[in-house]
């Protein structure tokens, strides 16, 4: 009998240096040293197993440690058109890698069953084996739904959705390294979801997790970014290293809407002073999209100390139109419901401000979950 660990429900020195921004709104490209939120999303999806004469749902993921694979942990999504019947009976299995196609072999080395799926959104599961994995190759975990009738009894597995798609598609990791894909059925042929993030973790029996834990997108509620004659409206992400890190550019996802001059991005200390900071006339489209942006450093860094108090802050300097205005909105860290993977930026959390920064409040006025989609390129 395989345990089941029932999890919530989703409920200084103060001269300024001067950055120079450089926009980019083909792609998010990924370097090797990052420090933030390097992770984006527009909403969550779902991919339903079974329903399609026996589809199923694909995590391709890279090995980050050495050890033996214990436990698998992913969102699972009922209710309305998410799931029918009972639910199904759903198993992840972990395969091994085709390394011609880089799509999931056929060789199971463990299966993980979810017997009932209408019990839990965040179910952590034992796998009935512990196969060894080798850091840096590839894996797969294969979601099927084993029921009699699954067109019948089926559930969802929820992933992020991202749109526009960028190469690659998550700043934080290679497309080869996570990757979704899905099928209609058994037999059918795998289709990559290039839009499409997994969430999930994995533990092995050292203790050591990988996975990817934003479990939700608070795009509903978005912030602004915006300054004229009656109104300055800021936002923030708090930055309170575990460790002293050096950081050498910026990159953070925005939407400009309207015509809006200027964006000034800034790190402050604990007291506001001005560490380093940038702004300038934007000239990228008001498409409607969300863009990566960058701001580079002319030729020097900026070092955060361990446990020390620091913010990123947003905001603009000239007087804009009542329409003109810059868009954020957070990830939701997913520590409530279980997920406790080292890609979740729990160094600070976002915030925003209404009165010129002279309050700031969270997105959430209990949780410091959210994290702006933001990450520093580091040395």
């Amino acid at each position: 009998m395989k345990k089941v660990k029932l999890l919530h429900k989703p409920k200084l020195y103060t001269t300024i240096l001067m950055l120079v921004i450089v926009v980019f709104v083909l792609s998010a490209p990924a370097y090797a040293g990052k420090y933030g939120c390097p992770w984006n999303a527009n909403s969550l999806t779902n991919y339903r197993v079974g329903i399609y004469d026996g589809s199923e749902c694909c995590f391709r993921f890279k090995a980050k440690y050495s050890g033996y694979a214990d436990k698998i942990l992913w969102y699972n999504i009922y209710g309305g058109a998410y799931s029918g019947g009972t639910g199904g009976v759903i198993d992840c299995e972990l395969q091994t890698n085709n390394s011609s196609t880089n799509l999931p072999s056929g060789t199971v080395l463990a299966t993980a069953t979810l017997t009932d799926p209408l019990s839990g959104y965040f179910q952590e599961l034992d796998f009935d084996s512990t196969p060894y994995l080798s850091a840096g190759t590839l894996y797969h975990l294969v979601f099927k739904n084993t029921d009699l009738d699954p067109t019948v009894n089926y559930t969802s597995v929820n992933v992020l959705y991202t749109t526009p798609t960028y190469t690659p598609n998550q700043p934080g990791i290679s497309d080869l390294d996570l990757g979704l894909y899905w099928r209609t059925s058994p037999t059918g042929t795998w289709e990559r979801k290039n839009s499409s993030t997994p969430i999930y973790e994995l533990t092995y029996t050292s203790g050591n997790k990988q996975g990817q834990g934003y479990d939700e997108v608070w795009i509903a509620t978005p912030k602004y970014v915006q300054h004229n004659s009656t109104l300055d409206h800021r936002v923030r992400q708090t930055i309170k290293p575990s460790s002293s890190v050096t950081v050498t550019a910026l990159w953070a996802r925005v939407k400009k809407i309207g015509s809006p001059t200027s964006l000034r991005a800034e790190i402050t200390d604990s007291s506001g002073t001005v560490l380093t900071d940038a702004y300038g006339y934007r000239s990228w489209t008001s498409d409607g999209t969300y863009q990566w942006i960058k701001w580079l450093f002319y030729d020097t860094s900026v070092t955060l100390s361990a446990d020390t108090q620091y913010y990123l802050v947003f905001r603009s300097v000239v007087d804009d139109g009542t329409s003109d205005k810059y868009e954020f909105y957070p990830l939701k860290e997913g520590a409530f419901n279980g997920f406790n993977v080292d890609n979740l930026f729990t160094d600070g959390a976002a915030e925003y401000s209404t009165d010129g920064g002279s309050t700031w409040n969270r997105w959430k006025p209990t949780s410091t979950a959210g994290d702006l989609q933001f990450y520093f390129e580091t040395q």
